[in-house]
């Protein structure tokens, strides 16, 4: 082989090499859960089982005002809807927590409400409706992301939750002794609650998952917060 030869293949075995370290670069290892968004956010993005990104809500939160924009989509117009996730809802003593749950926004002070105003969302067009499904989860029950979008999906279908629709926001709140997992997390260990979406019928699905919690105003501090988040970063360039 000439030292030209040798000189091409050199540089075409290197190039190889570059572009197969970017693309490894590129995607989270075993052990590296976040992605670092250079945020003062508690809301941190993490990979699920599909390598699919999350946005987790954690119990010390931030305030809004340290929030930047980023130029991504919010939701300008959005509409809550509430599912009470799991058998333990059926239980007078948990059933008596809805109320306060269903309209996160009526719940919301004065200062959250201005936030939202900043943001550019129209909170004046807010609209709110929750009802409660099994899903087949009961106390022991341990539940994915990947099976919280195929609820979703199954419940579109039923037709016993609206949708799908771009603008609401679908709030799952999990029974007691329901255990939510994001890969090897889970909640109310490493995370109260998180905010995701899926595609479905060419519509880009929101939700957001708020694990139990029994301070009530804790639980809806968390949901909340995950609920916001979801609205002006929906798609995880927009404000955090």
């Amino acid at each position: 082989m000439t030292n030209r030869k040798i000189l091409v293949a050199a540089l075409v075995a290197g190039l190889i090499c570059g572009i197969s370290y970017g693309q490894q670069a590129g995607r989270p290892g075993a052990g590296e859960k976040y992605l670092d968004r250079g945020s003062a956010s508690d809301e941190q993005a993490v990979f699920d089982d599909d390598g699919g990104r999350v946005f987790i809500v954690r119990r010390q939160q931030s305030p809004l005002e340290s929030l930047t924009y980023h130029g991504g989509p919010i939701i300008s117009k959005p509409r809550q809807f509430t599912v009470f996730a799991g058998a333990g809802w059926t239980d007078s003593g948990n059933r008596s927590r809805e109320a306060s749950f269903s309209d996160l926004l009526a719940a919301m002070g004065p200062v959250n409400r201005e936030n939202l105003e900043r943001f550019q969302v129209r909170t004046n067009s807010w609209s709110s409706a929750s009802r409660e499904e099994s899903l087949g989860l009961v106390d022991g029950s341990t539940v994915s992301d990947l099976k919280i979008q195929a609820a979703l999906s199954d419940m579109f279908e039923k037709g016993s939750v609206p949708g799908p629709d771009p603008n609401t926001i679908y709030v799952i709140f999990l029974a007691p002794g329901i255990t939510s997992t994001l890969g090897q997390m889970i909640g109310g260990k490493h995370y109260v609650a998180y905010h995701n979406f899926f595609h479905l019928n060419d519509v880009q699905v929101h939700y957001v998952v708020a694990t139990f919690e029994s301070p009530r105003k804790a639980a809806r501090s968390a949901a909340a917060r995950a609920l916001i988040d979801a609205i002006i970063n929906p798609s995880g360039n927009g404000w955090y």
